[in-house]
């Protein structure tokens, strides 16, 4: 928990393997941000508590290899500019995941996604235009409010039927918002 925690200009991190990314690791506070990291790259089979990554002000990207649970509540925090995370493998995405990334443009899920409660709640709220269009692939479960208040242009589901939807999950999202769903 906090390894890196006065680092604040920790530029560059490189995980040869599969890691355990305890509470905090990456943890700074508003007063005493890291302003220098820039991207994440997490390894197939890494590990993630809740809370693991706030206030790297800098960040632009997170990219995970292969399978992620990010089910832990705020997973990341406060990244201001946090632009493009990536999801290469299935994964799992708790509530309020991404709180706090309010210039996330980029969303890209190449596997079933498990998006729990408030899990992408209000994410691109800071952009002057809509996010990327979001594509779900098949399989995914989409949790109560997983998408609220979030700055989405479009989500296109994948699944060749209805999928199951929890409650109030596209409240708050722009009214020209394209939300398109298998019949």
């Amino acid at each position: 928990s906090s390894a890196f925690y006065n680092s604040t200009k920790l530029s560059s991190v490189t995980f040869g393997d599969k890691t355990n990314i305890s509470t905090g690791v990456f943890y700074y506070t508003e007063e005493n941000p890291n302003t220098e990291l820039k991207e994440l790259l997490f390894p197939e089979g890494s590990v993630f508590a809740s809370g693991a990554v706030s206030y790297c002000n800098s960040l632009e990207k997170v990219v995970f290899k292969g399978d992620v649970d990010i089910s832990g509540v705020s997973m990341f925090t406060f990244l201001p500019e946090l632009n493009t995370i990536e999801f290469n493998g299935t994964s799992k995405i708790g509530q309020n995941a991404l709180s706090g990334c309010g210039k996330l443009t980029n969303i890209v899920f190449k596997e079933a996604t498990e998006l729990g409660t408030n899990a992408l709640t209000s994410v691109g709220i800071n952009l002057t235009d809509a996010m990327a269009p979001i594509v779900i692939p098949a399989g995914s479960t989409i949790g109560d409010r997983a998408f609220a208040g979030a700055n989405i242009s479009s989500v296109e589901f994948k699944d060749e039927t209805v999928p199951v939807f929890g409650e109030s999950v596209f409240a708050g999202c722009p009214a020209n918002a394209v939300i398109y769903v298998p019949r």
